[in-house]
């Protein structure tokens, strides 16, 4: 459920404002309207967090013999930070260089040896030495008296040129002569890849450094996010003030806390325009769909619906279906056990697997898709929880499995429009869900007459009442708004018909999009059984090998192309047809408390006095 919010305004002195805040922020129930704060403290504060991150992604990937460190201050990982962006600052000047070197080499190699250094010596004796690379179309008009040819190619030469004194040069472009020799840069070249090797020892050395800068970086964002709200406060006299929301089982918690500090508080409900944050509190079973919307950043707004239980039940059937393969589901179940055995803990994310794994396990056994394997499928262990209807190896269980996915998605749609319409009673708008509800009933007999037969399926006259009886009760009430002209909605709802129409045919197609769960089922088994085809068809001895390898990116691949399906369409389905018809937008902001930030075990009375004292 959606826990009820209430609107709180804190009132402090101003000369105590930072201790008051930090209390506040020690208590954690209070989810602050968004600040903007400023000033030099806020700024360094920031550039020293973006500089921890810097450096925590300049890092190498921790080896097995790299020496784990642990967080022991700030000023410790401040450090470490600064050693690591100083070898990053020196790797990337060498590699600079390194490139600068190798381009210059290339460009003045057909020169062959020569020093730089002496060139410019004899230049301030009077000499000038000039290299030169000339095209044959030049050759002819080159002043050739003064010039030393070293190399003939077939579209020119290359040479050198001695002036002494004030002696005319020639007109053409010299090439451009190095600050260093070829020798020097070979040399040069040499001393910077050993540097290298060293800087990328002493970084992978450091690798160790990655948890303290995570830290470091925690409590950065913790001070970052205080230091924001301290100078984003309102101000007036002596008096400082901010506003937020805390949930309503929470307010004598804040009236006590407020109380003992002598704060002054102010609590109501929210106004009608106001977004409240939202927090879902759920059962241990419910919860468990929580991690899923948590990595898809879906958050219910305030004033819309949790369906955080069908979400759960709906998206467990939708995989099951999708991934259809009960070995598949073998395998992510066995995954979860080790998992579960390597971190000694079943958080929530986990839990969800496990029962996803086990739904595709029962799914795939009663289709009998095994691998997509008919030979592991009439086996006698797993033939008899094969459901004969509904089986894989049944020409005639696509019929079935279709209706299946139309009855569910006919189900998983009215479902909404009847919790919209518990909602919206008594308001007149409850009875155009119903038209909702009702349409919806009766397009089902629709989408199996043009989708499955028409023989089979002929639409019943009943189904056409219902379809033109919710269209009548959208046009009467889906206009309808508190304190209007009743007669005033129903003119509105004609006027708007032909949206309401092109809303019903919506509604039509809605139905007819679960049908993607035997689609993607169908190609998931296709997939497996044109692997095993391809398997079988390499043959006995050596090809024994290939055949193994075959199956295993064979079916690795398709899981992972079903894993991704799953996202599109299980997802799709409560996110969009079931939301849409249950008039969410998913618009809420998830209730995050002004508290202390969460960091590992052990470092919380460093942190904190590293906040409130060092930085």
């Amino acid at each position: 459920m959606i826990v009820t919010m209430k609107k709180v305004s804190l009132v402090v002195l101003n000369s105590g404002k930072e201790a008051s805040l930090r209390k506040l922020k020690r208590l954690g129930v209070v989810h602050l309207e968004k600040l903007t704060g400023a000033g030099e403290k806020l700024k360094n504060l920031e550039e020293k967090r973006a500089f921890l991150e810097k450096s925590l992604y300049t890092l190498p990937d921790i080896q097995k013999d790299t020496p784990a460190h642990d967080y022991v201050g700030l000023e410790e990982s401040l450090k470490a930070a600064e050693k690591i962006d100083n070898l990053a600052s020196e790797l990337a000047g060498i590699r600079d260089r390194n490139t600068f070197y190798n381009k210059e080499l290339e460009r003045v190699s057909v020169f062959g040896e020569f020093d730089p250094a002496e060139i410019a010596a004899l230049g301030e004796k009077g000499i000038k030495v000039l290299l030169y690379q000339i095209s044959k179309d030049d050759m002819e008009s080159f002043p050739m008296d003064n010039a030393f040819i070293l190399a003939r190619t077939k579209v020119g030469m290359t040479l050198a040129y001695v002036a002494r004194g004030s002696e005319k040069l020639p007109e053409n472009l010299p090439v451009e002569i190095p600050e260093l020799s070829p020798f020097e840069m070979r040399t040069a070249l040499k001393n910077n890849i050993d540097r290298i090797a060293e800087i990328e020892k002493e970084l992978q050395e450091l690798a160790g450094f990655s948890v303290p800068l995570k830290t470091a970086m925690a409590v950065m964002d913790d001070e970052v996010e205080f230091e924001n709200v301290y100078s984003g406060m309102g101000a007036e006299d002596e008096l400082a003030y901010l506003t937020g929301f805390c949930p309503d089982d929470k307010i004598d918690v804040i009236k006590s806390y407020s109380a003992k500090n002598g704060w002054a508080l102010l609590v109501k409900d929210p106004e009608e325009e106001e977004q409240p944050p939202t927090q879902l509190k759920n059962n241990r079973l419910v919860r468990l769909i929580q991690p899923l919307l948590d990595i898809l950043g879906l958050v219910p707004g305030y004033r819309e619906f949790d369906i955080s239980i069908w979400f759960l039940f709906f998206f467990t059937i939708f995989f099951a279906m999708i991934i259809g393969d009960a070995a598949y589901g073998s395998i992510f179940l066995v995954l979860c056990v080790i998992v579960t055995i390597k971190i000694k803990s079943l958080p929530d994310g986990l839990k969800l697997f496990y029962i996803l794994s086990i739904a595709t396990i029962i799914w795939g056994g009663v289709t009998g898709s095994w691998f997509g394997s008919p030979t592991l499928a009439a086996l006698p262990f797993f033939k008899q929880f094969i459901y004969e209807p509904i089986s894989n190896f049944n020409p005639l269980s696509g019929e079935t499995i279709k209706m299946m996915c139309f009855i569910i998605g006919t189900v998983h749609l009215v479902l909404a429009h009847f919790k919209a319409i518990i909602k919206k009673i008594p308001s007149l708008l409850a009875v155009a869900d119903l038209g909702w509800l009702v349409m919806i009933l009766g397009l089902y007999y629709l989408v199996l007459n043009l989708v499955i037969d028409p023989d089979k399926y002929p639409m019943p006259p009943y189904a056409v009442y219902m379809i033109g009886g919710g269209l009548g009760l959208l046009i009467i009430f889906g206009q309808q708004k508190k304190g209007q002209n009743f007669f005033k909605g129903i003119l509105m709802g004609v006027a708007g018909l032909f949206t309401t129409f092109l809303d019903s045919i919506s509604a039509f197609s809605d139905i007819i999009s679960y049908i993607r769960l035997y689609a993607v089922g169908l190609a998931t088994l296709a997939i497996s059984q044109s692997f095993n085809s391809m398997a079988a068809g390499v043959g006995g001895g050596p090809g024994i090998i290939a055949a193994a390898l075959i199956l295993l990116l064979g079916h690795g691949l398709n899981i992972a192309m079903a894993m991704l399906s799953v996202v599109v369409h299980g997802v799709r389905l409560n996110v969009l047809e079931f939301s849409s018809h249950l008039g969410m937008e998913w618009s809420g902001i998830k209730y995050e408390p002004f508290m202390e930030a969460s960091l590992p075990a052990g470092n919380a009375e460093i942190r904190v006095e590293e906040t409130e004292n060092s930085i």
